[in-house]
């Protein structure tokens, strides 16, 4: 999508599907707009759970920044079992994706074993890497797919 200009603004997990043949599909496609990659965009829309620190704060954002953002967080929940940045208020939430800081879940399906332990350092780290909140930093998709998580 984002080498062809658009992008998404509400990818999460209720709008990513496996199709019969193991093909992902990314559905709803409301949000979904032409912008290039050094364009910014004003509209703000999406779910605050999957919003990337410039977008839930409601200032101009890098379309293709907050998609990776969201990509970034349906990793975490695939492989934690929960959201990365959750709070029970508003401001709480805003914070916690401001500041790019989450903790992994101590304990992981009853396991004694904490989920930080039993995940490989290449993924720990492709959401490390992720989870920057300078939008400019963060890597764009097709560096993502050079990562070495994906190249193994």
């Amino acid at each position: 999508m984002h080498s062809k200009s658009v992008v998404h603004r509400d990818l999460k997990l209720d709008n990513i599907i496996v199709d019969a043949n193991e093909r992902v599909k990314i559905l709803d496609f409301g949000f979904a707009s032409k912008c290039a990659a050094n364009d910014t965009m004003s509209y703000h829309c999406g779910t605050p759970h999957y919003m990337d620190p410039d977008l839930i704060q409601k200032r101009n954002y890098s379309g293709q920044a907050a998609d990776v953002w969201a990509l970034g967080v349906i990793l975490f929940t695939l492989v934690a079992g929960q959201v990365p940045f959750h709070a029970e208020f508003e401001q709480d939430l805003v914070r916690r994706i401001s500041s790019g800081k989450y903790a992994w879940p101590r304990n992981y399906r009853n396991s004694q074993i904490p989920i930080e332990d039993r995940l490989s350092s290449e993924v720990k780290a492709l959401i490390n890497t992720i989870f920057e909140p300078v939008a400019e930093k963060r890597p764009s998709a097709s560096d993502l797919l050079e990562h070495e998580f994906f190249n193994d």
